[in-house]
């Protein structure tokens, strides 16, 4: 029996849950929409965005891909005199320690990207005119130099730059400094599409092909051929270092690079050994800044350390630089550590940036090798820690 009380109950009951049913129903469509939207989106992203079948964990910063190096620029002194050896400038700001230093400009700055991809050395530099000028340049050295340029003109660049770096090793000894700077800016060339292009000349045996394997990220890569993850992404111009994928074929160059620091000339070469003779090959020139009062202190030395935007505190002042452009060392900062008997105690020397380019070409720091900015942040990415060697020598 139904109570009075208890008809119509389950009715209105009904009616409520049925409209209330069919208002959920109208008010979850625009929101299952916008789900539905949303997983479609994500699915389009994660198809299109690419993986990293590399493994690469740790972050490399992306750098523009590296275009020709321009024409060198020597510091041209009157009379053919060798630069002063005695700056007389009042420096600005100290230096990293009291070995330390800061300043810097260069001489040649190397950098390239060819984007060519033919596997072949025959491609011609744009001048391949090369012959012995100055009447200072022995016959031996002439003939060599001759015997450089007739393996550029006939397209040998890897013949012609193992020629004509030998004949860079006899600067000072035969060899004229005009016919020298020559031979540096046509090995330039030589460099731009030998090293610093996507090109594997099949004959180099400085560089290869490097076929990417599971788990392999560019710095387990750079260590393994002794350079940078940074020289890897700039060679082979990659969008996002830190995203690479297995299988995928890079262009590797059989490092380390090293430096040769020629204090009379303030001029640091860059130079990587050839693997079939041992010796060293030319890369490029930069113009330095040393210690006053002849304190850079010479012998081999290893890279220990490098930092991007690096602070320092004035040994002399106690004043503290935040990095930034206000930072005398520039910057970066490259730590040496000495490998003779004479500089293996020695701490607080390296490799640094500038705010004071002026200084270039002079005796003002106490002690370190300075360059400019833009020259020190183009050698940070090509030197490597405990392989890169550093050879700073008293004359040539």
């Amino acid at each position: 029996m139904v109570l009075a009380s208890q008809q119509g109950r389950p009715a209105l009951g009904r009616r409520y849950v049925a409209t209330t049913s069919r208002r959920r129903t109208r008010s979850a469509r625009p929101i299952l929409i916008i789900a539905v939207l949303a997983v479609l989106c994500g699915i389009t992203v994660a198809v299109a965005r690419p993986w990293n079948w590399g493994g690469s964990s740790d972050p490399v910063a992306t750098t523009p891909p590296p275009s020709p190096p321009p024409p060198e620029q020597e510091r041209q002194v009157a009379n053919n005199e060798p630069p002063d050896r005695g700056g007389t400038r009042t420096p600005t700001t100290g230096d990293r320690t009291a070995a330390g230093d800061r300043g810097s400009s260069t001489d040649e700055r190397p950098s390239g990207s060819d984007r060519n991809t033919t596997e072949t050395s025959s491609t011609r530099p744009g001048n391949t005119s090369l012959e012995a000028r100055s009447g200072q340049t022995s016959a031996q050295v002439r003939s060599l130099i001759r015997e450089g340029s007739q393996a550029l003109e006939a397209g040998e660049l890897v013949k012609a730059r193992r020629i004509l770096s030998r004949v860079l090793r006899r600067e000072g000894r035969g060899l004229a400094d005009e016919d020298a700077r020559a031979i540096r800016n046509a090995l330039r060339e030589v460099n731009a599409q030998l090293l610093w292009s996507r090109t594997v000349a099949p004959d180099d045996p400085l560089v290869e092909h490097y076929r990417i394997a599971p788990g392999d990220n560019l710095q387990s890569i750079a260590r393994r051929y002794k350079i940078t993850p940074e020289l890897l992404a700039r060679i082979n111009e990659l969008p996002d270092p830190n995203r690479i994928r297995a299988g995928q074929n890079l262009k590797v160059i059989h490092g380390p690079f090293n430096l040769e620091v020629i204090k009379p000339r303030f001029r640091t070469d860059l130079l990587i050994d050839d693997p079939e003779t041992g010796e060293p090959l030319y890369v490029a020139s930069f113009a330095v800044g040393l210690g006053r009062e002849d304190r850079t202190p010479p012998g081999r030395w290893v890279v220990s350390q490098k930092q991007v935007d690096p602070d320092w505190r004035d040994p002399d002042t106690n004043r503290y630089y935040r990095p930034g452009p206000e930072n005398p060392i520039g910057s970066r900062w490259i730590r040496l550590r000495g490998l003779d008997p004479s500089n293996e105690s020695l701490t607080g020397y390296g490799i640094h940036g500038t705010i004071d380019p002026s200084s270039i070409g002079r005796q003002e720091s106490r002690g370190c090798v300075r360059l400019r900015n833009d020259h020190v942040e183009y050698l940070f990415d090509y030197l490597s820690v405990g392989n890169s060697k550093v050879l700073i020598l008293e004359g040539r």
